[in-house]
């Protein structure tokens, strides 16, 4: 991945992505609906992570999707930030970074985080993040 720029300011509709959901980028790109939230929960770790961690990551993740339906884009990243401190692969946290990040003109913060989600995740976040005037490369 390259890096990042802010090409234009970001307008405030919130749009979550999810690899399983092709219906979602032709959402996004037609600009509609402005509210479409997707959650993906964390995978459950096989190991180093206890049943409690595991259900405090996927509560946490859970209010910082309703963060980024609501707006609260910082909220919805300090959040995520929690998650991946326990489960440093959880790409729903990561997509959550990625695409507050990119709302709050945070470029080289959406691409780190872009860094670490799969590539159909990538594509669809490539997307949304150019919508609110974020080239990630």
């Amino acid at each position: 991945s390259g890096p990042a720029r802010a090409a234009r300011p970001a307008d405030r509709g919130a749009v979550a992505l999810a690899a399983s959901s092709p219906d979602l980028a032709a959402a996004d790109r037609a600009g509609s609906p402005s509210r479409i939230v997707v959650f993906t929960p964390p995978d459950r770790p096989t190991r180093g992570v206890s049943d409690r961690h595991w259900r405090a990551a996927v509560s946490k993740l859970t209010s910082a999707q309703a963060a980024y339906a609501s707006g609260d884009d910082a909220r919805a990243i300090a959040l995520s930030r929690e998650v991946v401190r326990s489960i440093p692969g959880s790409a729903g946290a990561w997509q959550i970074i990625a695409v507050a990040s990119c709302r709050l003109g945070r470029a080289r913060d959406a691409a780190k985080a872009a860094e670490r989600i799969d590539a159909a995740r990538r594509a669809l976040l490539q997307q949304v993040c150019r919508r609110h005037g974020i080239a990630i490369e």
